[in-house]
């Protein structure tokens, strides 16, 4: 159990970052 629950984790960070990278350019903030 611990481990699918690390895995959910790790997944919940590259998808939070992937999505930071996805609305950076909807917000119109082009760095």
């Amino acid at each position: 159990m611990k481990k699918i629950f690390n895995v959910f984790i790790l997944l919940g960070i590259l998808f939070s970052s992937h999505l930071n990278y996805i609305y950076l350019p909807f917000c119109g903030e082009e760095h």
